[in-house]
């Protein structure tokens, strides 16, 4: 049960911080995509009412930051962890929500991005956190 425990202690901190970063100031570009939370956990997204010019401004502005944080473990011959960061935008919410638990984490241990070393990086900005949830 621990464990269980654990899981959803780690989900309602990854949605509090979603939340947070959703709705910090400069955010008003992204009040177009919905967010749900389901009961159990889970993030839903629709990214309907979304205009596809600001889809395509927000994914080069991902995949510059992905590219500078997570490409050099992530991308190419080296695929760290089975995560190959070209294939984050074709994820599906359920593996996207993967991704941005181990982005939010406090643990320093399963925390992305690493740095050179393998110790944790800082966490993501608000900023940078929303690029994630929208791409």
């Amino acid at each position: 049960n621990r464990a269980r425990v654990a899981e959803i202690l780690a989900k309602g901190q990854m949605a509090q911080q979603v939340i947070a970063a959703l709705n910090a100031p400069g955010a008003a570009q992204f009040k177009t995509f919905t967010f749900k939370l389901s009961p159990g956990g889970a993030i839903e997204r629709d990214d309907s009412q979304v205009p596809e010019a600001d889809k395509a401004a927000l994914r080069k502005q991902w995949e510059a930051h992905a590219t500078l944080k997570c490409a050099s473990c992530h991308s190419g011959a080296t695929v760290k962890g089975g995560f190959d960061i070209a294939d984050y935008p074709d994820f599906s919410v359920a593996d996207k929500q993967r991704v941005w638990a181990a982005l939010t984490s406090n643990d320093e241990k399963k925390r992305m991005p690493r740095n050179a070393d393998g110790t944790a990086a800082p966490k993501l900005s608000k900023e940078e956190l929303r690029l994630w949830l929208v791409n």
